[in-house]
């Protein structure tokens, strides 16, 4: 149950990086062109070319066909002959000339790059979206599913993990009421009355913490560490080692925060038995 709760809260995002990487930026990515009798595979047909994103080509047709790309320039989409590599970020410029319109870009390595722009309507552009369209609406579906598994899945396990936390608890309380049953009338003169309450109430209220939240946050906290690990190795090795290399000091960090913190929390362990016992006394 724990695994599939992790699987379905590391298959969110993952979807969400999906959907915005290859279908809702994807309007950008370079396409190639090829008469429709010469085409490889399904495309977009539009204006008497059939358009193919590269990622969708084998090595051998993107050597047949010239590259375009649909770029967006003061509110208005162009398909350009030719490939920018960065149109959200890089500087160019879209004018008039000579009856038609041309981008203009300055390369570092190359000067003034021009390249033939044609204009496409907000209908045109419907078609190189209607793929993307349809893959964003499975997307949404498969993302609804996996939150509805997923909250019936947590949900099943709070409860579940309620149940079993308050049944040893109730056990664990009727032993020490028990064992507290059978102690001679000196340790009653010798312990006040207040501790005693407290030891049966408020400390087994601390057991029930760690079996309901402590110890099923650690697994599932661990589950998502490697989880998002394995998904980082997969999408790009050097990155993730690069972000993984931080891990020792983290570990370090977290064993030092731990002795100090254990001897914080028994002082307030202490502390806060001392003024339960005082209040169950008066």
């Amino acid at each position: 149950m724990l695994a599939v709760i992790t699987g379905t809260e590391l298959a969110r995002p993952y979807l969400i990086k999906i959907a915005i990487d290859e279908h809702i930026l994807a309007i950008s990515a370079p396409m190639r062109a090829f008469a429709p009798r010469e085409a490889p595979g399904p495309g977009v047909l539009f204006r008497g070319k059939v358009f193919i994103r590269e990622k969708n080509l084998s090595a051998s047709a993107l050597s047949q066909a010239p590259t375009y790309q649909l770029i967006q320039y003061d509110q208005q989409f162009y398909l350009i002959k030719g490939l920018i590599l960065n149109p959200g970020t890089d500087k160019y410029l879209i004018k008039k000339e000579n009856g038609g319109y041309w981008l203009h870009r300055e390369a570092l390595d190359k000067g003034e790059e021009k390249y033939e722009a044609t204009p496409v309507t907000s209908a045109e552009i419907g078609l190189f979206r209607e793929k993307d369209n349809r893959a964003l609406l499975k997307l949404s579906l498969v993302f609804f599913l996996i939150a509805i598994v997923g909250f019936i899945f947590n949900y099943l396990q709070v409860n579940l993990l309620q149940a079993t936390s308050q049944r040893i608890i109730h056990n664990m309380r009727i032993e020490v009421f028990t064992h507290l049953q059978r102690m001679p009338l000196a340790f009653f003169d010798q312990n006040p009355t207040g501790r005693l309450v407290t030891r049966v109430t408020n400390d087994t209220d601390t057991l029930n913490e760690m079996y309901s939240s402590v110890l099923i946050n650690l697994f599932r906290d661990l589950f998502m560490v490697m989880g998002a690990a394995l998904i980082m190795i997969k999408m790009n090795f050097r990155l993730a080692l690069l972000s993984l290399a931080v891990l020792p000091v983290i570990i370090g960090a977290a064993v030092i925060f731990r002795r100090y913190a254990r001897k914080a929390y028994r002082i307030v362990r202490t502390t806060l038995a001392r003024i339960n016992a005082t209040m169950a006394e008066n």
